[in-house]
């Protein structure tokens, strides 16, 4: 009887975590195909937003300084060895063990994977700087000044802040000589990651995306049926 009662509840958890898979994949696929923000389009006369994904995780590039916002005095050029007016920043926000502690995916145990996806835990905020833009895994479209300036308080204030009001860098464990860790606000988990973050953003200025999603292409998928806009036009 014991074994048999053990057999049953050995079964029950295994339907239970399947149930749940499905329910969130379900989730999923429905929030990547119905679009937020579906009657968006593009400002000829406005200010490019570019979104970027490295395959795993998308991120915001944006100007260093133009007529909009200047980020100098927040992200501090001289921490960058690439710096200038012509700069473009990438923002991220992600889970901060995987940020920190992994160098290659290959290092990812399932032991960090478990906890990041289903305990809720400390997140960062990734800077790098680019002395021009990426040229692939990019998508562009162009949005009014206001709604520019919403998305660079969006990420502003995820980053968290000191009791002077400054964004809180995390010295000495940055990639390369231009990027940067910074303290973030917030919790990652199955339900918020990175592209959560970023599918969060573009719903709070008014840009197409996807309704909900916890994965870059879902986002892709719904930037990609925006109009395109003409070439991008640096506003210093």
């Amino acid at each position: 009887m014991v074994f048999i009662s053990i057999l049953y509840w050995i079964a029950s958890v295994v339907v239970l975590v399947l149930v749940l898979l499905l329910t969130y994949g379900i989730v999923l696929l429905l929030g990547t195909l119905i679009p937020t923000n579906p009657r968006f389009h593009p400002e000829e006369d406005g200010f490019d937003l570019y979104i970027h994904t490295n395959g795993m995780h998308a991120t915001f590039i944006m100007q260093a300084q133009n007529k909009a916002f200047d980020w100098s005095p927040i992200i501090l050029p001289e921490l960058f060895e690439v710096k200038g007016p012509d700069t473009y920043l990438g923002f991220g926000w992600g889970d901060k063990a995987i940020y920190l502690d992994i160098a290659e995916w290959s290092e990812l145990t399932v032991g960090l994977a478990f906890r990041t996806l289903f305990l809720p835990t400390p997140a960062v905020m990734h800077i790098d700087a680019y002395p021009e833009l990426p040229t692939t895994n990019v998508l562009h479209t162009r949005v009014s000044k206001a709604k520019y300036i919403n998305l660079c308080t969006f990420i502003h204030q995820t980053f968290a802040l000191d009791e002077e009001k400054q964004v809180k860098l995390i010295p000495d464990r940055g990639y390369t000589n231009n990027d940067q860790f910074y303290e973030a606000v917030g919790k990652y988990h199955a339900f918020n990651t990175c592209n959560t973050w970023a599918q969060r953003a573009l719903k709070l200025i008014g840009v197409r995306t996807a309704s909900w999603t916890n994965i870059d292409r879902s986002i892709f998928y719904q930037f990609k049926k925006i109009k395109p806009v003409s070439k991008p036009e640096v506003m210093i």
